[in-house]
This record gives C-alpha cells, sequence and structure tokens, in this order.
C-alpha cells in the first residue's frame, strides 16, 4: 500500500489514528495517563455499531495493550466480544511458558476466538479488530511461529465464505524497534514501512472499477 507509514514511535501513536482518523495528541497526552478511561473516544468499531454491526475486539497481550500499556484501558468492554478477561487469565496461568498455554500455541487461541466470532455471526453484518503482537514484539525471528496459525485462520475463513462478503486487511503498526536489525540499511525501513494487505471480493471490485485501481 503506497504512502501507509508509522506516524509515532510505537503502537500506541500509530493505532488511534487508523482507529479514529486523528493524531493520538487530540485524544490523549501524559497528563491524563492515570485518569483517563477512552470509553469516549470514536473508535471505528462504533461507527459500525451505529450500523447494526456486532463488534468484536481482541488483543494477545493484556498488560502491553494498545489502550493498556501505562493507561487505564476501557470502563466498559469496548465491544460486544471483548478478548481481554480471557487473556489476563492466560497471562496470570502458570500453565503458559514460551507465548504457549500447555501444548497451544496462544496465538492460535485468540485465532479461535476470532475463528468462531466469524462462525457465530454467519451472514449478519460483523467488525472484528484483532491485534497480535506478543511473538514479534522483541524477536523478529519468532514470527515464523505464527505462520501455521494465520494460515489456518486465512484458509478457514476462505472456507467459510468470509473472503466474498467482508473487506480482510492483514496489517501491522509498524516495524521492528529493537535488536540488530535496525542498524542495518534494511532495519531502517523495516522500523518505518509496516505491512498491509487489502482483500476485497471480486463483485465488489467488478462493481467499482475505480476503487480496484487504487
Amino acid at each position: 500500500m503506497n504512502g501507509y507509514t508509522k506516524v509515532g514511535d510505537n503502537t500506541f501513536p500509530n493505532l488511534v489514528p487508523m482507529l479514529t482518523g486523528r493524531f493520538v495528541e487530540y485524544f490523549w497526552n501524559e497528563s491524563v495517563q492515570e485518569t483517563m478511561y477512552f470509553d469516549d473516544i470514536d473508535l471505528i468499531w462504533k461507527e459500525y455499531a451505529k450500523r447494526g454491526y456486532r463488534t468484536f475486539y481482541a488483543e494477545d497481550n493484556p498488560l502491553a495493550g494498545t489502550f493498556n500499556y501505562l493507561k487505564r484501558g476501557f470502563y466498559n468492554p469496548p465491544t460486544d466480544y471483548y478478548f481481554r478477561p480471557l487473556a489476563l487469565a492466560i497471562d496470570k496461568s502458570n500453565m503458559t511458558k514460551d507465548h504457549c498455554l500447555n501444548s497451544q500455541i496462544e496465538t492460535d487461541i485468540i485465532y479461535d476466538y476470532q475463528r468462531d466470532f466469524i462462525k457465530a455471526m454467519g451472514n449478519r453484518p460483523h467488525f472484528s479488530f484483532t491485534m497480535v503482537s506478543t511473538i514479534t514484539h522483541d524477536k523478529l525471528n519468532k514470527a515464523g511461529w505464527a505462520d501455521v496459525p494465520t494460515v489456518r485462520l486465512l484458509e478457514d475463513m476462505l472456507d467459510m465464505g468470509a473472503f466474498n462478503n467482508s473487506l480482510v486487511v492483514l496489517f501491522s503498526d509498524h516495524g521492528l524497534r529493537f535488536g540488530g536489525i535496525r542498524r542495518t540499511y534494511v532495519g531502517k525501513f523495516e522500523e518505518r514501512l509496516p505491512l498491509m494487505y487489502i482483500h476485497l471480493p471480486k463483485w465488489f471490485l467488478d462493481q467499482h472499477p475505480v476503487i480496484a485501481k487504487i
């Protein structure tokens, strides 16, 4: 996607503009760090909820989540389906090690929740936002651990027909901020140029050829 770059250092200042259309400074600064909840912010899923969509929000890192790291988070669940309670339980469990809960990788757990949501919704309008960051946050080489779970989720979505009537966006908020790769020429680009893939149904692109050329 041409022109998609990070606009801040970490996840919070990069995702807020994506989810609200405004830079983070419009809503938040460090003076409200200890007091502000994010319930009143016009996040994108609220626009979908107004139009009758069921909404879903999941992040796999409850302690360092977008709205929770050094912040108050949400006072009430922000969406109809909210992964945080389960994520907190997983984080506190004594059965977790190396990003796994027993024999199941944590990425698969959040994907199972996403998969179940899609199945439950069927043809009903729905919006979901899922953020998987724990595996790759500190070590780029661990990204491969999520390859099979991610492919399996996308294949299941294809089998369920989700690609026939949905806009699907696969993205990251920024590149790797730590490690030796940042001292390389490629690393300078890696940090600043997050990925973004957008899939639109063929019938939609056929009906809107101008959008297909963007």
